[in-house]
Formats: structure tokens, sequence, C-alpha cells
């Protein structure tokens, strides 16, 4: 099984073609972009050829070091008005970042559910607006030859900082999205963080959602209270528990990080490649574990 790792907090920190060069010497196979940083820096506001050009020129500094992108992260912070007339003020923005991630040679785009409605109160409304979302979306993944993951999500509770289970958090909700939108199109991107917050096991949730179903990963580790993102290890997930739980079901995807906030600790610059290395090395750990506990062929 591959590595991966988004580049958010490197790019951040040392550019897009410095995240990319450090990422590489760091041991990692594929990369996951972040589209989140180009977004607050008005990146989709670019005509569409110089957002692809962009693309293009990260693709081929990704190739230069010997990586390539597999996976992105288009954006998903929109202010809750834009979701009133999310067909002209969202889709636009999510279908260029999906050109974009198919020009970055990308195979999987994970895309948030709508969720700026209150989970508790609007669960049905909210699953029946994004069947109908992402099968909006759905022709131009078909288009561009790219899968669309859906993933699990969390919300604040109403006047609080209290965590609670919000679109596709159960995995029976999740499970039945994807059967309902019938296609090859769109896989699961199990957020391994989110479910502890969420009252669900990681394990539980990918043994529900199973080898079909689970395409893509975010790995990550927490204290069960908070969405911290740190490397595995260093909170209270059982990381037993979920390596043996996708080596049962024979998961097929990439084992993809999303656990940079690691990076905000590090006190200096200079300390990001031992620190990006040794987060490559835990990876490669967990890979073995979970190779593991495959069946036997």
């Amino acid at each position: 099984m591959l590595l991966s790792t988004q580049t958010d907090i490197t790019a951040r920190k040392l550019g897009y073609e410095g995240a990319i060069r450090l990422l590489a010497k760091a041991g990692y196979d594929l990369l996951d972009f972040s589209f989140f940083q180009a977004q607050e820096e008005g990146f989709f506001d670019l005509d569409e050829a110089d957002i692809l050009s962009f693309a293009r020129e990260m693709r081929s500094a990704a190739e230069s070091c010997g990586v390539a992108f597999d996976q992105t992260h288009p954006p998903f912070s929109f202010p809750g008005e834009m979701w009133k007339d999310w067909e002209k003020l969202i889709v636009p923005v999510v279908v260029k970042s999906l050109r974009a991630s198919a020009a970055l040679g990308a195979k999987v785009a994970v895309v948030h559910p709508v969720q700026y409605l209150n989970y508790q109160r609007n669960a049905g409304e909210l699953y029946e607006l994004n069947i109908k979302y992402y099968n909006v979306l759905r022709p131009y993944a078909e288009e561009l030859g790219i899968r669309i993951a859906l993933e699990n999500m969390w919300q604040f509770r109403i006047d609080s900082s209290i965590i609670v289970p919000s679109v596709c958090a159960s995995p029976k909700e999740f499970c039945s999205m994807l059967d309902d939108l019938g296609s090859d199109v769109f896989t699961a991107c199990l957020d391994i963080g989110h479910c502890p917050l969420t009252g669900w096991t990681p394990a539980e949730a990918i043994r529900a959602l199973g080898h079909d179903r689970l395409g893509a990963l975010h790995v990550h580790d927490n204290d069960k209270a908070g969405d911290l993102h740190i490397l595995p290890g260093f909170g209270k997930i059982d990381w037993n528990d979920v390596c043996k739980a996708l080596g049962e079901i024979d998961y097929a995807g990439v084992f993809t990080y999303e656990c940079d906030n690691f990076f905000n600790f590090v006190l200096d610059d200079s300390l990001l490649l031992p620190a990006a290395e040794f987060c490559a090395k835990t990876g490669r750990h967990l890979v073995s574990m979970v190779d593991a506990n495959r069946p036997a062929k």
C-alpha cells in the first residue's frame, strides 16, 4: 500500500514547490494537494486557463521529485449564505477544483458533503440536498475521469464547543448515501479522526463501509474531544484496531495522512524535514500493520 500526505501546512510554511520537495525527500510515495490556502488567496477567482496552468506546473514539480498527486482536497469553507444559491456560487468553485485535480493527475477528490444546516434538526433535508449536490457534480467527475470521495463529518452543538455528529458520521448513513448515489464515480473517504469525535470507532466505520465502498482515507489522531489532526500515536485512537479492520476488508486505496498539524509544533523550519521523515516512518509502520492483517491469498 502506498503512503501519501496532504500539502497544507508544509505549503504554508515553504510554498507549494518547497512542500513538494520536502515531502518527496521525506519518503512519501504520493501527495494529496490541499486547495485551502489557494482558496484563501483568491485562486478560484482566476480564469480556468490560469488555474490549469498552475496545476500542471505543480504536477511537473512533483514528477521532477519522483512523486505524484493521487488525491486532492477541494475547498469546503464557504459562508452559509452562499449555500442558499449553491448551484450558482459554490458548484463553479468545486468544478474548477475538480478540473485542477485532473490536471494534477489525481484520481480522487475529497468533496465535503453539504452541512451548513444544523444536522440534528435537519438530517433528512441535508441527506436529500447532498444527493442532489453530488449528482450535479457527477457529470464533471465522469468527464474528467476522477472519483469524488464523500467524507464523514462533524459539527459543533448549537451554542457550545462540543462536537456532535453531522452528515455521514453514522456508518449506516454513509453507506446509504453512497448506495443511493449508485455510481462508481463516488467513493468513501473515511476520516479516521472524525469517527471517535462523533461516537463511532474507526474500525466500526471501516467494517461497515467494507472493501467496495471505502476508497480513500484521511489518517490522523486526536484526544477524542477535539479535531486535532496530529500524528498517529500522539492521541487516543486505537491504531491496532484501525489497522486490523483495514486489513480485514483488504483495503485497496492509499494510506493518506491528514495529520500535518503536527508540523505546527515544530520549533523551527530547519526541523521540518526530520519531522516529516518521522511521520513517514510512522506511516510505513502502520501500513505494515494493515498488510499483516490482510486475508491470506
